[in-house]
């Protein structure tokens, strides 16, 4: 059993070798919400990680496209 799970250790990060070529999509928190927009439809995904800042990298929170649908939404009702 233990052999077993080496190997399909081993699988798994040769997989992840193999199929991951580049750092996943994410925003920082200065960033717009128009670049957020643009990142979540190149990579078609609905949810961005957001960090502080480009050195320190601390996670701290997630931008959703909802969210930021909402968000214009009420900016829009508020300037009529």
């Amino acid at each position: 059993p233990r052999r077993q799970m080496e190997q399909a250790g081993r699988d798994n990060a040769d997989w992840l070798a193999n199929n991951v070529e580049r750092e996943p999509e994410l925003v920082i928190a200065a960033d717009s919400l128009g670049t957020a927009l643009q990142r979540m439809s190149r990579s078609n995904i609905e949810m961005l990680p957001v960090i502080d800042d480009a050195d320190n990298r601390r996670f701290i929170g997630t931008v959703t496209a909802a969210s930021i649908q909402s968000a214009y939404g009420e900016v829009l009702r508020h300037n009529d």
